[in-house]
């Protein structure tokens, strides 16, 4: 009763102050170089701290803009969710002093094409409507006039794609700017980028909900009126909410097909339903014991040591099996409750004891390496080996005196396992077969060690599918766009543009950006250009009216007179397909919205209109503002909003480095930041902090399993006073981990952020199961070669089967890094429980003769 009633107040107690920590940057000691760096930018450049990338792409540049300013203007009344919201390149600035920014040699063919299309945009100025349109076009196909500013193949081309759109009911207006200015011009992009400030809540789980769930409400409405956006997020807390939606989902399944697997497992393995609910009562006591212990020793969870429910299921269930197991081999000889159980721990205790102590004393191995989620992990699951210990040779015995039993024949004729028997006697009585093949497995994988690596990119963990992940794939192979930039931090103006002309000569870097790039060159030029143009087409670009309403009759009219003038042109020899196509679209919309002696399709008339004209004012007031262009003299005439991103009050200077190939590819990866180092040593951004993060990992890992191997051989030395026994435990261990490292380069499954977490758990089995082979050796006669068909083997193969079924169900998953995870854990099992049940009692053979 006190066990049960100790298990409910620690779940009350930890239910109401145990906290969560997903913070992932935390999870490292801050005192660390990369760190530092890290937070000296963010402490210089705050502003897109955490930020969300929310990523527009439209058919248009005209959507793009209207959709990135709708969802900053709706995002902007979420306050209990986003923090700010800034849109890179939105400054009016930009509008202003947009053509500026073009290269001379693009400025001037636009500004020639304009001067030479005067008369066009005067007579739509007059008359934004569609006779108005097509009364040009007849007369440019007809006239051969030199008025269309543009090439005539591609305006008719665009003109059929509006005419197919309206005949398919879609509101889709054509963009005027990619006709003037080109598809691929910088000052019209389609794709356009959202920074959103999200305000992060890390004592939940899902530290981000509230935000994510504002963008995706936003999203929404505003994709669902308009068919031609696509809206994205990405960024790292955008791949973190999704990762963390992903392994919910996946693992929820996987709990429930590993709850029904261990069942089993224990049904089967310890004969009776009583004893199996018995051996779960005493893994979720310890469980709830021990998450107490997490909240009094660490007082929150991160997302790494959160695994340390993992590691108790995995290491605690086998100290009640071995138990429960030992105490019915008594219980069928004595049929007496206490005296088995007096037995059983007699008998295990000291075996579980040691256990308790080296598996403890490998976690507690974590503690001092700089990987500090880690480290909070070896405390909460060193702690709770002894709340295993603690729980099974307290409340199991207590549970085992209570808990019905059926009861045991006299005398049962083992037939099967006499059947069995040459098997179960073959490690020992055919040693040397057994010991030369671990020998050549063992040459074999370690040949193969030098293949085993850590993955750094935690974009590989995760679901390859994800919105996040993909969006963010496909903006690591732009030039541009790049999410997988460097940062650099200078003091003065002079040493900014000397280490930006450094940074700018490396192979692996594309372009360095600067405040001072903000500064337009070649300006005199430029503006004289402007000036010009604004004197030819000012009297026409005062104001650009909206497409009119216009007389729909006469808009018919138009549109037939259209027709008969291309149908001319094409029996002319006029062998355009291109025309052709359109006069056919055109007859098919005039079939549909206007047939003989029916009243006209106002509606349809008026879709296509806005379809080839709802851009148009837009393009061509926004022209009109490019042409109030004014000397951007010096950094101190740029706006606040876009200076404090580059040039902070204190007087530090941001230096971007954009890299030149695509680092989806981890060899350009390592070559870009190994490149820029070599310049720039306290350059930071996502690529330093992946692979620096991934250093530490590792070298806390290995720091930490050398501490434990060290400090388990002493305590087996201390404990077992015997070298011989000693090398005996850990010998088939360490076979075991060259199996499982060999079978990491072999399967093409590097380590990881996640699966790195199951190697402690492999550690602590391998330890657990030798000690218990190893004290049943001692127990056993000479030249008694029945191990395994003794309850220390059955203990070992079913607290074995227990775990994997436990955790292999991981394998499954959609989640990259918990599928790994189950994966390494299932082989590295596997490796574990057949040398620890046949070569170590081929080593041992020896030792009982």
């Amino acid at each position: 009763m006190f066990g049960l009633v100790s298990s409910a107040a620690s779940i009350y107690y930890a239910a109401n102050n145990l906290g969560i920590n997903t913070n992932t940057l935390e999870m490292i000691s801050a005192d660390l170089p990369f760190q530092i760096n890290r937070n000296r930018l963010e402490k210089a450049f705050p502003q897109d701290k955490n930020a969300i990338v929310v990523v527009v792409n439209s058919s248009t540049p005209e959507n793009s803009e209207y959709a990135i300013r709708e969802l900053a203007e709706r995002l902007s009344t979420k306050k209990d969710a986003i923090e700010s919201i800034y849109i890179p390149g939105g400054e009016e600035f930009f509008k202003i002093n947009g053509l500026l920014f073009l290269a001379t040699n693009e400025l001037e063919p636009l500004a020639q094409e304009l001067t030479q299309a005067q008369p066009f945009l005067g007579r739509l100025a007059k008359d934004n409507s569609l006779n108005s349109l097509f009364g040009i076009l007849s007369q440019a196909i007809s006239e051969k006039d030199k008025s269309l500013p543009l090439d005539l193949d591609p305006f008719l081309t665009r003109i059929d794609l509006a005419v197919e759109n309206t005949l398919a009911g879609i509101d889709r207006p054509i963009s005027w700017q990619q006709l003037f200015l080109g598809e691929k011009s910088k000052t019209a992009p389609t794709q356009r980028f959202l920074l959103v400030s999200p305000k992060l809540d890390f004592s939940s789980v899902r530290a981000a909900e509230t935000t994510m769930n504002a963008l995706e409400s936003v999203r929404q409405d505003l994709v669902s009126t308009n068919s031609d956006l696509k809206i994205r997020f990405t960024g790292e807390v955008a791949l973190e909410y999704e990762e963390l939606e992903t392994i919910s989902h996946g693992t929820s399944v996987a709990g429930l097909m590993s709850l029904i697997l261990v069942c089993g497992t224990l049904l089967i393995g310890l004969h009776s339903f009583s004893l199996m609910i018995g051996a779960l009562l005493t893994l979720f006591a310890g469980l709830a014991v021990s998450a107490a212990v997490a909240t009094i020793t660490v007082g929150s969870l991160n997302l790494v040591s959160i695994a340390f429910a993992v590691l108790y299921i995995g290491l605690g269930v086998d100290y009640a099996i071995h138990l429960i197991l030992h105490f019915w081999e008594s219980f069928k000889k004595t049929k007496s409750r206490p005296q088995a159980i007096t037995e059983a721990i007699v008998r295990i205790g000291p075996s579980i004891f040691l256990c308790a102590v080296t598996t403890s004393v490998g976690f507690f191995a974590f503690v001092p390496t700089d990987y500090s989620g880690v480290s909070e992990l070896g405390i909460i699951s060193g702690c709770s080996m002894f709340v295993a210990l603690l729980i099974t040779l307290t409340l199991l015995p207590a549970i085992l005196l209570k808990i019905p039993l059926r009861p045991i024949a006299q005398t049962q004729k083992r037939t099967t396992e006499k059947k069995w028997a040459i098997c179960y006697e073959f490690p020992a009585r055919h040693s040397w077969v057994v010991r030369i093949i671990a020998l050549i497995l063992a040459g074999y994988s370690l040949s193969l060690l030098s293949g085993v690596y850590f993955d750094s990119d935690p974009i590989n963990m995760r679901d390859p599918h994800a919105e996040s992940v993909v969006t963010f794939k496909e903006l690591l192979k732009s030039k541009q766009d790049s999410p997988f930039t460097l940062t650099a931090m200078a003091k003065n103006k002079q040493s900014t543009l000397q280490l930006q002309t450094q940074l700018q000569k490396l192979d692996a870097v594309d372009s360095v950006i600067t405040i001072f790039d903000f500064i337009p060159d070649h300006q005199e030029e430029k503006l004289a250009l402007l000036e010009d143009l604004n004197f030819v087409l000012g009297s026409h670009l005062t104001h650009y009216p909206e497409p009119s309403a216009g007389d729909v009759e006469k808009q018919i009219a138009a549109l037939r007179n259209f027709i008969s003038v291309a149908d001319t042109a094409i029996n002319n020899d006029n062998n355009s397909p291109v025309l052709l196509r359109l006069k056919e679209r055109l007859q098919n919309f005039l079939e549909k919205v206007a047939p003989n002696e029916e009243p006209v399709d106002a509606d349809q008339v008026s879709r296509l209109q806005n379809n080839l004209l709802g851009y148009f004012a837009v393009t061509m007031n926004t022209l009109l503002t490019g042409l109030e262009a004014q000397p951007v003299e010096n950094i101190d005439n740029l706006p606040p909003s876009l200076s404090e991103r580059w040039l902070n009050p204190d007087g530090i200077y941001q230096i971007l480095i954009f890299p030149k190939q695509d680092l989806n590819n981890s060899e350009h990866l390592k070559a870009f930041v190994k490149e820029v180092r070599q310049v720039a040593p306290d350059v930071t951004g996502l690529p330093v902090i992946y692979q620096e993060s991934a250093a530490t990992i590792t070298d806390a890992f290995i720091q930490a399993l050398t501490t434990a191997l060290v400090a388990i051989t002493f305590v087996l030395l201390l404990e077992l006073r015997s070298i011989k026994d000693t090398v005996l435990v850990l010998v088939p261990l360490l076979l075991a981990a060259c199996l499982t490292g060999a079978y990491t380069v072999i399967s093409n499954s590097p380590l990881n952020y996640a699966n790195i977490v199951a190697i402690p758990l492999l550690f602590g089995m391998g330890v657990d199961s030798g000690i218990h082979v190893i004290h049943r050796l001692r127990h056993m006669a000479p030249g008694d070669y029945r191990i395994l068909q003794t309850s220390t083997a059955r203990g070992v193969l079913f607290a074995a089967l227990t775990t994997f079924f436990s955790f292999s169900s991981l394998a499954f998953t959609n989640h990259p890094g918990t599928s790994s995870m189950g994966e390494l854990l299932a082989a590295g099992i596997t490796f574990t429980l057949l040398s620890t049940l046949i070569l170590l009692p081929a080593l041992a053979s020896k030792r009982k003769a």
